[in-house]
């Protein structure tokens, strides 16, 4: 996983545990590595992004289909796409993904009701 793409708020793996991005990602130029919550980023691992993530912050199913927001979610086999308004589309693999996605767009934290 790559420093630059994380940002405060985002929703990783370390040491098969969930966690949050606390404290900032930062370099340490003694050992050459990045560190997040202290612990070097090598062994951050990103979350896959499934359903159950979406039901987690928030999103509904329309007409048992796909998820809406700005947009439509639909899941097909292993990637969630978002398709915008002009039919242009993101594959979305991981949950931080989704996070900065929706940052972009609103400005705002995607809040997780787990």
């Amino acid at each position: 996983m790559k420093a630059n793409e994380l940002r405060i708020g985002n929703k990783v793996s370390i040491d098969d545990r969930e966690t949050t991005v606390t404290n900032g990602i930062v370099f340490d130029y003694d050992e050459g590595a990045w560190y997040v919550n202290n612990i070097n980023v090598r062994i951050v691992q990103p979350i896959s992004l499934t359903e159950d993530w979406l039901f987690k912050f928030g999103f509904e199913k329309k007409n048992g289909y796909g998820f809406e927001m700005f947009g439509n979610w639909i899941q097909k086999r292993e990637n969630i796409y978002w398709y915008n308004l002009n039919g242009n589309f993101v594959i979305l693999k991981h949950v931080h993904q989704l996070q900065n996605l929706y940052f972009a767009l609103t400005q705002k934290e995607l809040i997780c009701s787990n």
